[in-house]
């Protein structure tokens, strides 16, 4: 029954699948990429993101850390759009690495 709760709490509050980490786990690395999204977007000259956009859907434990995949909004030109985001968070949700991928100007980044 309990774990049928957490799944459920899960599934509201947009976290995606648990895939080997849990609820504490997806709200520390969501955190974490929104505060990097928010220092690596102040060096942008176009776009600006829009903080708490970030939405992680698959989360994998990766040796001493976690893997992530998701999606941020940006605006641009007065049009809001959303695109994939991926990287690597510490066993401390510090991230190590963050990227974009924009197919619609073919264009991808990593910080």
């Amino acid at each position: 029954m309990r774990k049928k709760l957490i799944i459920l709490f899960i599934a509201i509050m947009g976290l995606g699948s648990i895939n080997n980490a849990n609820a504490q786990d997806w709200n520390a690395i969501r955190n974490s990429v929104n505060k990097k999204f928010i220092r690596w977007s102040s060096d942008w000259f176009i776009d600006t993101y829009v903080v708490g956009s970030v939405n992680i859907t698959e989360v994998e434990s990766s040796g001493s850390g976690y893997e992530f995949w998701g999606t941020f909004k940006f605006t641009r030109g007065g049009k809001t759009y959303e695109i994939t985001c991926s990287g690597k968070v510490s066993g401390d949700y510090r991230v190590m690495k963050l990227c974009y991928k924009d197919s619609s100007l073919g264009m991808s980044d990593c910080y």
